[in-house]
């Protein structure tokens, strides 16, 4: 298991002039932390890393000399203030962990394509992965006119797919002016033959999204996009238009209709 011990703080004395209440205190250490499988409290290893804030990671593995690769999108705040209030973009980062000194022996950028909300084939998390799926920021740092979103946050019109291994953008896909994606994406693996494990881009990858029109969602405006991971430049598979618009959201997670009968 990885945890992250970052200084983002809670100060609740912000809700008071109505601020939002977490704060980026920059003099406060940043570390990892892993604990063994079959660990406990007690068996937690901490390792410092330079200062920054995660709020998503990509992926973490074991490598055959003992290290551990973390992976995530990091952000470097410019000031005290929370990134949902004065938002600057995060970018895909790697962490080289040795568990037998105790100390992080590497981190670099993987990635210079800003992203965010990240996602991959289930069956490669906390294996090494070549591939990750993300979005990336249509607009930073508002103000936002054709969103009833945060004045200072961002909009997503781009999904990427993250070769891990070279840095660059496999494939990605553009959404037409006016939409965007509202929530993290979700793999779903394609059927497979028994015993048989679909290879990483072997998977579909599911998205909603939402247009909008004179800073309005459109009533009728929101779809399901649903993607082959294979190559996401040649656009969505299939899109299901919603019964109504979604508003923007966050998270979201594929059910296989047998587990909902």
């Amino acid at each position: 298991t990885v945890l992250l011990d970052l200084p983002l703080t809670v100060k609740p004395i912000k809700t008071i002039i109505d601020s939002f209440p977490v704060a980026y205190e920059r003099d406060l250490p940043s570390r990892i932390g892993l604990v063994p499988r079959l660990g406990d409290d007690s068996s937690v290893m901490w390792f410092d890393i330079e200062t920054c804030v995660v709020l998503h990671t990509i992926n973490a593995y074991e490598r055959d000399d003992g290290t551990v690769v973390v992976r995530g999108f990091r952000y470097m705040p410019p000031g005290p203030h929370s990134f949902l209030c004065e938002y600057n973009p995060a970018y895909p980062y790697e962490w080289v962990l040795d568990i037998n000194t105790g100390k992080c022996v590497s981190e670099r950028y993987v990635s210079t394509i800003a992203g965010e909300f990240p996602t991959m084939h289930p069956e490669y998390v906390g294996r090494k992965a070549k591939y990750s799926y993300g979005l990336s920021p249509t607009a930073i740092d508002g103000p936002l006119t054709e969103y009833a979103a945060p004045r200072d946050s961002t909009l997503y019109g781009m999904i990427v797919k993250y070769d891990l291994d070279t840095g660059e953008i496999a494939s990605s896909y553009s959404l037409p002016k006016s939409n965007y994606i509202i929530t993290e994406g979700t793999c779903v693996p394609k059927i497979q033959g028994p015993g048989k494990v679909s290879g990483e881009d072997e998977c579909y990858l599911l998205y909603l999204s939402t247009e909008v029109e004179g800073g309005k969602r459109v009533e009728d405006g929101s779809r399901l996009l649903i993607f082959d991971a294979a190559d996401l430049s040649t656009g969505p598979v299939a899109a299901v238009k919603l019964p109504h618009s979604v508003p923007y959201g966050l998270h979201s997670a594929w059910v296989p209709w047998a587990q909902l009968k």
